[in-house]
């Protein structure tokens, strides 16, 4: 894996190449260097959400105080 911020950088036959392109901000990078893989952008943010599922978390019930009030409310996502 070749990583530079200027193209030209490296002499590899493009025949060689398997992937190339540009990280863009706010994505992710990752190469398993044991798989010799590289994870999408999508798939590890996805990962990452699915360890906290928030969504089941709000659709229980939500309980706040309003005025010294304790006001419980079910959201249904």
């Amino acid at each position: 894996m070749y990583m530079a911020s200027e193209v030209g950088v490296a002499n590899v036959a493009p025949d060689e190449v398997i992937q190339k392109g540009r990280l863009k901000p706010g994505r992710l990078l990752l190469v398993d260097t044991e798989s010799g893989i590289f994870v999408k952008d999508e798939l590890i943010k996805e990962q990452i959400a699915s360890l906290r599922p928030v969504a089941s978390w709000i659709a229980q019930e939500v309980c706040v105080r309003v005025h010294g009030v304790c006001v419980c409310v079910c959201v249904c996502v």
